[in-house]
Parts: C-alpha cells; sequence; structure tokens
C-alpha cells in the first residue's frame, strides 16, 4: 500500500433532487398512460405494480438527501477510506460495496458498513455541491479497482 499517492478528500453532502423527482415523476406518468391503455387487465395489473415499485424506489431515494436523511455526510478520505456522517451524529467506517457507476449525470455508490448495512447513493448532478461531486468522481474513476480490493479483504 505504501506505492499509493494519497488524493484530495471528498466530502459529499446530499440534498433532494429535483432532476430525480422531474426522472421518477416522467417515469410514472409513462407507466400510468400504460396502465390506462392496455389492452388486457392483465397489462393493467402488471403496469400498477411497476408503478407502485417505482414510487416505492422513489421514496427511498428521496430518503437519502434532505432534512430527514440518515446519512448527513459521505466522505472518503485521501487514503481511501469512506466515513458516513448519521443524523444522530454517529461516524461510521464504510467500504465500497461492488464497482460504483460514474458518469457526468449520475453517480451510483453502494457502500456497507462495519455492521453490513448498506448505503446506496444515487447523486444527479444538482444532488450536492458540484464542486464536491467533481471530486468524487475523479477519485472514483482513479480508484484503479480499488473497491474489489476492499471487498475481497472485507470478505476474508
Amino acid at each position: 500500500m505504501s506505492g499509493h499517492r494519497a488524493q484530495a478528500p471528498v466530502v459529499v453532502v446530499p440534498r433532494r433532487s429535483l432532476l430525480l423527482d422531474g426522472f421518477a415523476g416522467t417515469l410514472l406518468v409513462a407507466v400510468l398512460a400504460v396502465a390506462v391503455g392496455a389492452p388486457s387487465a392483465r397489462y393493467t395489473v402488471i403496469a400498477l405494480l411497476l408503478g407502485a415499485v417505482l414510487v416505492r424506489e422513489w421514496q427511498a431515494a428521496r430518503s437519502l438527501a434532505g432534512p430527514r436523511a440518515a446519512v448527513r455526510m459521505l466522505e472518503r478520505d485521501g487514503h481511501g477510506r469512506w466515513r458516513l456522517s448519521l443524523r444522530s451524529g454517529e461516524r461510521i467506517e464504510a467500504r465500497l460495496a461492488g464497482e460504483p457507476f460514474v458518469t457526468a449525470t449520475l453517480i451510483v455508490i453502494d457502500l456497507v458498513d462495519g455492521e453490513g448495512r448498506r448505503h446506496r447513493f444515487a447523486l444527479f448532478p444538482d444532488s450536492a455541491n458540484p464542486q464536491a461531486l467533481r471530486r468524487l468522481r475523479l477519485a472514483l474513476r482513479t480508484a484503479g479497482g480499488q473497491w474489489a480490493q476492499s471487498d475481497s479483504a472485507g470478505g476474508a
């Protein structure tokens, strides 16, 4: 590990995303349109179930940001260690649980803490400070497979 260069620390404070709300709303309208225009009751039921799942997942994603969020802050130090600051004031260590999804418009991170609880984040461009999101993208893209190493080390 001594060959690894330390990176700049990253601090992300998630907030409610209007892009996520708009995306979920658009999908819900499309699903309801399919349900109304479905050729049979079977397709209507499938579309309504899909709509219910969509609403549930949208509510879960919204609960990760904003004033009632369980996680107030996501931090990655210069050596690749992750910490979560919880609403309760507790700070917990976490590790990446799989490869993150990183694009200019969406970052998806799955972290697991020492007790095995998963903390998933879907961050749109308006989900946090733009500079913090840029630093997070850079840190995740230059991790060099670090998520795979931390998973195998944690599971053995």
